[in-house]
């Protein structure tokens, strides 16, 4: 409700309706009259105040008969003199006249809202308190008329404080004129009288009745026109129940319904719980309606928070939630129908974990939440049915992946532990590792071996790893700085507390000396591993990164002892052109990787998921599924003797073997099947297998020269140039034959050789 121009109410009729307006408003949000008569003059507000009161007249004059009738017709109470009609119209007028006298007054002292306030009040109060003559029963009807009109306007504080203050003025008065006595009696009646009804004034209890009814009638329509909330916006009860009733009243006006929620909540105070409690149980509601459980971040941001009750509860609960649509979002990811099938089992057990512990949380929080866990485990279970029957047409999972590092969780890995073992030892040293060179030709699984260290090696133990391929390693000296900062944070909590920002080799070297002082401190130890370190020498070479880095890795690595770099390639540092790595690196450690042995190409190709950190995908393939009863009787070995153990050549023609069983229908590669497996293999991996094989190299010219001999002949004498045999032997491209002539290492590659050259 608008309040009316305040500047067009004169003493005529056609302004009755605005005055009528006017007191509505007084009523219903006195803070509108209060912020409008700011721009008042006094001589306007009591003009105001006096036309205002003069069209209400009629009707307090009415409503004074009538209570005086009640008091002292109905409930028989004893005057100082028998009363007739025009007694009570005498007093009631002369009440009136006082009221308008006290209301201009404190309308020129205390402005609009005072004045209307004051003027009714006074009226009431006197024309329907004269001439009665019991003094208690008097005092009562006093205060409380007068307390409910000040309470009214003015908030449960000034009627209370008013009515007592009333009443100790009254009872002096009265204790003057009449004596002690009837001075005491009169006093507590009124200010009695006066702090109930102020009570009853401003807590509005008197809206309990209308409130039940529409509690009860469950009408949304009608709740938001009548209920007192939506126009009367001093209500200072909280309404039981009121919660309840907005909830049916936004599903059924969803618009409408969460607008005027929002509104409570930021502009009502005393409705505030109930409206949050009504917020907290729709965002429930709306979670367990998603079509997709990817959607409940932006469906759970709507979730009120606090630091009480239920509330307090929310945050928490917010991040278990959110576990769920991170899981929904790993089943989508994930393309395959096995891992997904795995994966949304790992779904069903986050809700199942969810709805248990959400339980024990406080309401609406418990029951709302354990609904939407209920119908977030349907659409999980809808989409495990699918898959199930989407797994009858795969019945061989394909684990098996040739080209990227392997993430172990979920495809075929071994985690090569004599090298893990090496490698602890050199980074557990008591005085600090002084840095390791992971060497190893191309796709025999550097990157693997390093982006799995996690959990094989001590806790206390941190790996970071950064790829010099990645743009923000190579672009320049300050995105390089950064990247290692960054990472380092992400993997080591405490690093972030770091102030240091670095931006340069300065910066860094400050910051690697804080975090190794807070290693030092916890006891802990962090590795840096650079993979494709061959292109730090390359952008050194080029420009992009400055020649003193080199020195500053020297630096850090003689003086952050809790600090291990380590560096994997493919080149050792001596082939490098650009850095002369051996003079400033001259104390690091070299940790050569080798293929497979015949033990790890087994483990490999039977327990492909032995190492999974998801106990399902463990179980659901253990040597029982793979192993001889899906390779056969030396299925396994000869994959390893025509690979050599070579990590990748292995996953190619495993990945190969499994497709082909899949499009044939077969449950067992057996050695027909096998033979195709590797001839397929030859043209799937032509590139790989070119490139192990240096076809052509830029690099090592001379290499492929002697290499192409094999296409016709199986042995060849070694090759004259000392050079050349040692780029041959460190590629792990030849070894020598029992008679002594050189032979390829790897059969696959001859193969290759001759099929594809």
């Amino acid at each position: 409700m608008n309040l009316p121009p305040l500047d067009q109410i004169g003493f005529g009729w056609k302004s009755h309706r605005l005055a009528l307006r006017v007191l509505a408003v007084l009523y219903c949000d006195p803070k509108q009259v209060r912020q409008r008569e700011r721009s008042f003059t006094r001589r306007s507000r009591l003009k105001v105040v006096l036309a205002v009161y003069l069209h209400v007249i009629p009707y307090l004059f009415l409503i004074c008969i009538l209570g005086r009738v009640l008091i002292f017709g109905a409930l028989g109470l004893a005057t100082d003199k028998p009363l007739g009609l025009a007694d009570h119209v005498a007093f009631t007028l002369g009440g009136l006249v006082f009221g308008l006298v006290g209301g201009l007054v404190v309308g020129l002292g205390f402005g609009l809202e005072g004045g209307l306030i004051g003027g009714l009040g006074f009226g009431l109060v006197l024309g329907l308190g004269f001439g009665i003559e019991v003094v208690l029963v008097g005092g009562l009807v006093v205060g409380l008329v007068g307390g409910l009109v000040v309470g009214l306007g003015f908030g449960l504080e000034v009627g209370l404080v008013g009515g007592l203050v009333v009443g100790l003025v009254g009872g002096l008065f009265v204790g003057l004129v009449d004596g002690l006595v009837d001075g005491l009696v009169y006093g507590l009646g009124l200010g009695l009288g006066g702090a109930v009804g102020s009570t009853v004034g401003v807590s509005r209890v008197y809206y309990l009745p209308l409130h039940g009814f529409l509690w009860w009638s469950k009408d949304a329509r009608r709740f938001r026109r009548i209920h007192p909330v939506f126009w009367d916006r001093v209500c200072l009860m909280p309404f039981p129940g009121l919660a309840g009733m907005l909830v049916r009243y936004a599903e059924a006006r969803p618009e409408e319904g969460r607008r005027d929620i929002e509104w409570l909540i930021t502009e009502y105070p005393s409705q505030r719980g109930a409206a949050l409690r009504a917020e907290t149980v729709l965002v429930a509601r709306d979670a367990a309606r998603v079509a997709a459980l990817t959607d409940l971040d932006a469906v759970l941001a709507g979730l009120p928070e606090g630091e009480k009750g239920y509330l307090a509860q929310t945050a928490a609960l917010c991040e278990k939630a959110l576990a769920v649509s991170r899981q929904q979002r790993y089943v989508d990811a994930t393309t395959r129908p096995f891992f997904k099938e795995q994966a949304l089992m790992g779904l069903r057990a986050e809700i199942q974990a969810f709805y248990a512990r959400v339980g024990g949380y406080r309401e609406p929080l418990a029951t709302e939440f354990r609904r939407a866990a209920e119908a977030w485990l349907v659409l999980a279970e809808e989409q495990l049915a699918r898959v199930e029957a989407q797994r009858g047409r795969e019945p061989t999972p394909q684990v098996f992946r040739a080209g990227d590092p392997v993430e172990r969780d979920a495809e075929a890995f071994v985690p090569r532990l004599d090298l893990v073992g090496t490698l602890e030892g050199e980074i557990m040293t008591s005085t600090g590792c002084p840095g390791v060179l992971v060497y190893g030709r191309r796709r025999l699984g550097k990157s693997t071996l390093l982006r799995n260290l996690d959990g094989f090696l001590p806790e206390s133990v941190v790996p970071v790893v950064i790829s010099m391929q990645n743009p923000e390693a190579f672009t320049s000296q300050a995105t390089l700085a950064a990247l290692l900062a960054a990472e380092i944070r992400r993997a080591w909590k405490p690093a972030a507390e770091i102030d240091v920002r670095p931006g340069d080799l300065r910066s860094l070297f400050q910051f690697l000396a804080a975090c190794n002082e807070r290693l030092e401190k916890a006891g802990r130890r962090l590795i840096l591993a650079i993979d494709e370190f061959e292109e730090l020498d390359r952008r050194i070479g080029s420009g992009q990164l400055s020649a003193d880095l080199p020195s500053a890795l020297r630096e850090s690595i003689q003086s952050h002892r809790r600090i291990t770099w380590m560096f994997a390639g493919g080149h050792h540092f001596s082939e490098l052109a650009h850095v002369r790595w051996s003079s400033y690196l001259v104390s690091v450690r070299t940790l050569e990787i080798p293929p497979f042995t015949a033990a790890e190409t087994r483990l490999l190709l039977s327990e492909p998921l032995r190492y999974s950190r998801r106990k399902e995908a463990r179980e659901a393939l253990g040597p029982e599924r793979f192993g001889t009863r899906f390779w056969g009787r030396g299925g396994m070995e000869r994959i390893h003797h025509q690979t050599a153990g070579w990590p990748h050549l292995v996953q190619l023609v495993a990945a190969t073997a499994v497709d082909l069983c899949n499009r044939e229908g077969r449950e067992q590669a057996d050695e027909a099947l096998l033979e195709e497996a590797l001839a397929k293999a030859v043209t799937s991996g032509d590139n790989v297998l070119a490139e192990l094989m240096l076809y052509r190299s830029d690099e090592y010219p001379q290499a492929w020269g002697y290499l192409s001999g094999f296409r016709h002949a199986a042995r060849q004498p070694p090759p004259e140039s000392d050079a050349l045999r040692l780029v041959l032997k460190r590629h792990l491209l030849v070894e020598p034959s029992p008679d002594g002539p050189w032979q390829l290492r790897v059969p696959l590659m001859a193969r290759w050789l001759r099929e594809r050259t």
